[in-house]
């Protein structure tokens, strides 16, 4: 279950009692006071809830972090302090991940730049260049001695449409010619994300099931932080995986960074994000009877009633639903395949 940085409720209800007090205070102190004195508050509740986060950091043995395609197992020493004690390399940074990865990300590309061309955004002739590249880095792989029957297929597919587009003219003809191509690729495609996934899994499979023997980690006992970048795709498959590990809710945790974030990230800034969101685990079943309780907006309930009273019933009609050409619906099946 993903777990994203967000205002935890408890949060707000201090908050809101903050500005209660604020409101009835104010027939007799300045704005500015007031402000002073909120902001102490709001800094108290900070303060605390870090110092009893660290406190519950002992209870959790191991910590599995997965970050920039590596596997990192640490344990608890003592006092909560946490200190790496393996390391594995997935299939997601390996050789054949990486190529099929790519590969799908060429007809991506390709798919691109042919729109871009049909919406009038660039020439025919603005795109030779780009598309120059692209065939350069189809040639390379062609030399690949490993290269699999689906992935040599896909080259040729992508190679082919190199070559119509860079003898086309006409906007008609480059219409007709993606259309073939998207149609000739969706199944390699499918079938290619498949095999990457399959790869991925079973890599983290094999070091999962090696670390528990060797290390004796125990599920209850243990945590599994996730980095990736702000706005993570829904059914990550190693979230997937790790649900499914555990085979319970808040085990897994999803955190989520900028990309300039992620190059500076230390292990001590994630054992420490991960004391605050097992604390936030707690409080929400204390509470709020709601492991996922912190996660959510405690006035989310009251904004639909508000909400159709400043803009009515009508609903707003995603401009995309409405383009149901056979391109787009293609275009759009490939941009949802990981």
């Amino acid at each position: 279950m993903r777990f994203y940085v967000t205002a935890c409720t408890l949060k707000k209800v201090i908050c809101g009692a903050i500005f209660l007090d604020v409101k009835r205070l104010a027939a007799t102190q300045s704005k500015a006071s007031l402000s002073r004195q909120s902001i102490r508050q709001y800094s108290v509740f900070h303060s605390l809830h870090t110092k009893v986060a660290r406190l519950h950091l002992s209870e959790i043995d191991h910590v599995i972090i997965y970050l920039h395609g590596q596997l990192l197992l640490l344990k608890c020493e003592s006092e909560g302090k946490h200190i790496q004690i393996a390391s594995a390399d997935t299939a997601a940074i390996g050789h054949h991940y990486i190529r099929i990865k790519n590969l799908v990300h060429v007809s991506v590309s390709l798919t691109l730049l042919t729109q871009a061309v049909l919406a009038g955004k660039r020439s025919l002739q603005t795109v030779r260049d780009d598309l120059a590249e692209i065939m350069t880095e189809l040639h390379a792989y062609q030399g690949a001695t490993d290269l699999s029957l689906l992935e040599a297929e896909l080259v040729s597919c992508s190679t082919s449409f190199i070559t119509s587009l860079q003898t086309c003219m006409d906007l008609s003809h480059v219409l007709l010619l993606l259309n073939h191509y998207l149609k000739s690729i969706q199944k390699l495609n499918e079938r290619l994300c498949g095999q990457a996934t399959k790869l991925q899994l079973s890599s983290l499979d094999d070091i999962i099931r090696k670390w528990l023997a060797e290390h004796s980690i125990v599920l209850k006992t243990s945590r599994t932080l996730i980095v990736g970048p702000d706005g993570a795709r829904e059914g990550l498959i190693e979230m997937q995986y790790f649900d499914a590990l555990y085979q319970t809710e808040c085990m897994a945790l999803y955190v989520t960074m900028l990309p300039k974030q992620m190059s500076s990230l230390t292990i001590s800034d994630l054992i420490e994000e991960l004391g605050k969101r097992e604390l936030n685990r707690i409080i929400g079943m204390t509470m709020l009877q709601d492991e996922q309780g912190m996660n959510k907006d405690v006035l989310a309930q009251y904004a639909p009633t508000i909400l159709s009273t400043l803009f009515g019933e009508k609903k707003g009609i995603c401009p995309m639903k409405s383009l149901q050409s056979e391109t787009r619906n293609l275009i759009y099946s490939i941009f949802n395949k990981r």
